[in-house]
């Protein structure tokens, strides 16, 4: 389920979610691996954290954190892939 959420961003909460999904979001479009553009990013995020429980969506966002720690763009992508 993950990797749907995260496949429909590239494609296509809570006020910490808000803000992260904008950090993934520009951080995809500035490694030109998204489709589409930032905020579109943000709202299919925004609209697919809504519909997780709680720890769920705790869960995703240790998950987005561990890849937007990555240095580099090729290393950014590769985790998203693997999300």
């Amino acid at each position: 389920m993950k990797k749907l959420m995260f496949m429909l961003a590239l494609t296509a909460g809570c006020p910490s979610s808000a803000s992260k999904t904008e950090e993934f979001c520009e951080r995809a479009d500035s490694c030109n691996i998204l489709d589409g553009s930032v905020e579109e990013c943000v709202d299919t995020l925004d609209s697919a954290l809504d519909d997780l429980s709680d720890h769920q969506r705790e869960e995703l966002m240790y998950d987005v954190q561990q890849c937007l720690d990555r240095p580099s763009c090729n290393g950014f992508a590769t985790c998203v892939e693997d999300l």
